[in-house]
Formats: C-alpha cells, structure tokens, sequence
C-alpha cells in the first residue's frame, strides 16, 4: 500500500508541473487578430490565459488533448492549429525552431494521454470566468424569450463591430495593394516566399469579409424579430381597441334602451306634452337633411378646380387606370404570390442596374366598398395607421391643389445597412365612369394614383444621407354587388364586396442587390395589401356605407 501511495504521489506531483508553458500569439477574432496568450500545457490538457500573472483568476479556454488534432501549417512556418470537434485554436510560435518545440510537447502529451498515463487521475478542470459567464447567458436565454431592449442593444454593439471590421477590411485590401505593386518585379528567389506572404494576408482578408457577411446575418435576424415583435404588440392593441369599441358600442345601446323605457313608464305633465310636440317638428324638419357623414362624403362631385399639375395629372390617372383594367398576360407577367383571393405578379425588369420591376395585385375582399377603400388610402389622418414604413413625423402635407389632390413628402424609417429614402409625390382621388369591360354587378369604381414630382424646396438628395424613391403607384377598387335584386338603398355589408387592383413601378435609388429587393418586396408587398384591408375592414365596421 506504501509502495502504491509513493507512485502515486510521484505521478500527482510530476503532473502537477507544467509540461509545458509560455506566449504564444493566438488568433482571437477578425477584429482584434493576432493577440499573445500565455499558454499551459498540463495533464493532457492545453489551456491559456491573458497573462502570466492571471493564472490565478482562471483560465481563458481549455482544450484536451485526448481527441485533438494536431496541424502544422503548410504556409506560414510559425503556425499551428489544435483542433477538437468544431472548436479551432489557431496559434502562432515566435520562431519556426520554437513551433516545433510546442508541436513535440503537444503530441507528446497526447501519446500520454492515450496510453492511459494519466488514468489514475481525473483531468483537472479549469473554471473558465468567460465560460461560466456564457453558461449563465445561455441559461438565461432558455428560460425567457429575447426582450426588446437587449435585442436593440445587441444589434447596435454588432452595428459598430461592422464598422470597425470594415475598416479593418479597408487597410487590409490597402496592405495586398502595397505588396502587390512592391513585388511585381521580384527576383524568382524570393517569389515563393512572397506569394507565401501573400495568400497568408489574403486569407485573413477572407477571414474579415466571412465575420463581417456572418454579423449581416445577424443583424437581418435581429431586425426581423423586432418587426415580428412590433406586428404582435400591434395585433393585440388593434384587437384590445375592437373589443373596447363594440363594448362602448353595446353599452349605448343599453343606456338607450333603458331611457326609452323610464320615459314610457314615467308620466308625461303638461308642460313637457308642449315641449315633446315642438322637438317632434323640429326632428321631423331634419329628417330630410342626410345624418351621417359619410352620406355626405357621397354627394361631393370630384374638383375640377385648375392648377399647374392638372394636366399631368389627367394623362397619368388616364393611362394607369387603362393599365389597371388591362388583364394579366401569360408571357409578360409571373406569379409569385398567392393568398386566398390576393395573386400577385411582376415583370423582372432592370435599369441602369436598378431592380424597378412592375407589379399587379389583384384581390378580392367583402364588406367595405371601393370609396371606402380609396379614401382611407387616400386621405393623410389616416396614414400612420397603416403605413408602418413611415419614420416619426415622416409625413407632410406640402399643399394641398384641391380636396381631391395633395402633394406628399414621406420620409421612410431607415433599414440598416441601406440608407434612408423618401418620397416627394402628388396624391389624387376620384371616381372612374364604368367601362364596357366591368362585370354587370359592379356599382361603382374609384381610384387613387401616387405619382413622383419635383419640388424646388425639397431636391432629391438634397443632404446627402436620403436617398429619393421615384414611383406610380395605381389603386383601382369597384364596389361589386352579391345581390343584383336588391336596391342601393337597401344594401348592407353582407350584401357587397370590392375588386381591387393595385399596380406600382418604384424605383428605390442608391444601389441594392436585385436578389435582395425582390426577396424583400416579394415579402412585403403581400403583407401589405393584406393588413391594409384588414384595417379598412376594421375601421368600416358598425358604419353606413360609403358609396
């Protein structure tokens, strides 16, 4: 037993000592690059730290060396790779002579370790502060969803990384061209050395480009689950609102009802039977004055008033409402969305290396009419309900040429890493005569057309941080009646439905990847017409119609 307690408290102490210590330059991230690392081979298992002298802190990583696989560089001949399953150390000695030193202690400590030489002891753990602080992150994140403000802030640490690996990127590229114009006359000897150099710093420029493409991701991800955060909050104050409303709405109703019954059971004196006569003329008087609002909306003819866009006007409402009520061709158009009644298409079309591609909506939703529709497209109070693009305070009415006809300027909330963009266009509201081509049950039909025009006190890139969108955007809605029997005065909701056709041409300005755009509006066109009418059919409900 003595003799058994001697060895191992031989082998306890000899593996007590390092087998191996000393800095080692070791790659930490793109940003940073190459940084020295005190390094401790030990019982099998290579760990590093910061320092010499923070050795009693706790280690920085550990690996075990039972599975790694050792590498020598084939390029640089300072340089070596430990690697276990999917994590890397890259590392770097400070000579050739000195690589070769660690790499026969590493294999070394791994023939060690696979004869079992250290069997009889279990590895020694070292507690890892960066570690334990990641377990306690991770743990956290299992157990509560991803808030708001941690994803904000997230986002703009990764924000600044990206700046900070594109200009590292920048003096990079910078170093390749130095190097490449220095040695293009060099000697035969020395070019393979130099072309050694070469690929050496043009994979650490890959390396860069790899984290900066890998933090995008990141960021895109991040975005979209803040918009699918905004979109749910926004659903379940929308809803909150209809359940408040139809509440207030029953209440009235209530309240009503029970002050008709206290009058019918109260008795009426002398003085209010007088009283009650006079507010019944009164009454009978403005019945045949129209109540509701909306009625009156109705009776309003389009403006004809002249101003200097009345001409372009009319040419542009012309030739988009015949596009609008042209149909969809096999060859020229595709589908690429389909919901239900909602199909859109698009024309691949390109200018100047701009994605400008024309798009076609066709869809078809019961319940509200077509100026009802047009008018909350139409008409600016309404705008920031449903138009969730818009910066704060991002939209400006700059004149108004009539009650049918408004000049905007929107200003649209930024999408990192593209610029911002905004629009200066003329708005325009009316009714269209049917034509031969509309269905028999279609009552009426009403359009709007947003088309881009010039201000002088608002030029196109004017600062130079905005970027301007140029469109034709082109809503045609018809009231389409179910029930031909009955008379307009006796319709209900139930009773129509409205055909909409929605046609736009933007052009975004700037550059963008066409594969990103039409991946990007192949998204948002579709989510767009669905939550308009969803809104609409919100905002209509329990109203008279507005033919």
């Amino acid at each position: 037993m003595s003799s058994n307690g001697s060895d191992e408290e031989d082998a306890v102490a000899k593996c007590n000592f390092p087998k191996l210590q000393g800095y080692v330059s070791k790659w930490t991230n793109p940003l940073y690059g190459w940084q020295k690392r005190w390094l401790v081979l030990k019982d099998g298992t290579l760990t590093y730290f910061k320092t010499e002298h923070e050795t009693g802190y706790g280690c920085r990583g550990a690996i075990s060396l039972y599975k790694a696989v050792l590498k020598a560089h084939e390029l640089d001949s300072c340089c070596f790779n430990v690697t276990v399953n999917d994590c890397t150390w890259y590392l770097r000695a400070n000579s050739p002579e000195e690589r070769e030193h660690w790499i026969k202690a590493l294999i070394a400590s791994k023939q060690d370790v696979d004869s079992g030489y250290n069997s009889q002891n279990n590895l020694i753990r070292h507690e890892s502060s960066t570690s334990l602080q990641s377990n306690s992150l991770s743990n956290h994140s299992s157990n509560s969803s991803l808030t708001f403000h941690k994803s904000q802030a997230e986002l703009k640490s990764k924000i600044t990384d990206i700046e900070t690996l594109r200009e590292l990127l920048c003096k990079q590229v910078n170093n390749l061209q130095e190097q490449f114009i220095q040695h293009v006359n060099v000697d035969v000897g020395e070019k393979e050395s130099v072309v050694n150099d070469f690929k050496v710093d043009v994979m650490t420029c890959k390396a860069t480009a790899q984290s900066i493409s890998e933090i995008l991701f990141s960021c895109v991800e991040l975005i979209s689950l803040q918009e699918d955060t905004f979109a749910k909050c926004l659903e379940q104050e929308t809803n909150k609102r209809l359940v408040l409303e139809d509440k207030y709405r029953q209440r009235m109703v209530q309240l009503e009802d029970t002050n008709k019954t206290e009058n019918e059971i109260r008795p009426i004196h002398e003085d209010e039977f007088y009283d009650a006569e006079e507010s019944e003329k009164e009454n009978m008087e403005n019945r045949a004055a129209p109540v509701d609002e909306n009625e009156n909306k109705t009776v309003k003819p389009p403006c004809k008033l002249e101003h200097h866009l009345s001409a372009e006007i009319e040419r542009v409402v012309t030739e988009q409402v015949q596009y609008a009520r042209m149909g969809i061709g096999k060859d020229s158009w595709q589908l690429f969305s389909e919901e239900g009644e909602m199909k859109m298409y698009r024309r691949e079309e390109e200018v100047n290396g701009l994605v400008i591609d024309p798009l076609k909506a066709c869809h078809y939703v019961k319940g509200f009419s077509a100026h009802e529709m047009c008018y909350y497209f139409f008409q600016p109070e309404y705008r920031y309900e449903w138009e969730i693009t818009l910066d704060t305070n991002g939209m400006t009415v700059i004149e108004k040429l009539s009650e049918d006809t408004l000049i905007f300027h929107q200003m649209h909330k930024r999408m990192w890493p593209a610029a911002q963009r905004d629009a200066v266009f003329w708005s325009h509201m009316r009714e269209v005569p049917l034509d031969k081509s509309d269905d028999k049950n279609v009552l009426n039909c009403w359009v709007v057309v947003n088309n881009s025009t010039d201000i002088d006190s608002l030029p196109a890139n004017g600062n130079g941080k905005v970027v301007r969108i140029y469109m034709t955007v082109c809503l045609m809605c018809q009231t389409v009646v179910l029930d031909p029997k009955k008379d307009k005065s006796q319709l209900t909701r139930a009773d129509i439905a409205c055909k909409i056709t929605y046609c736009s041409v933007v052009n975004p300005g700037g550059w963008a990847p066409s594969a990103a755009l039409r991946m990007i509006y192949k998204r948002e066109y579709p989510r767009f017409l669905r939550k308009f009418t969803a809104y609409v059919t919100s905002k209509t409900k329990g109203k008279s119609i507005m033919f």
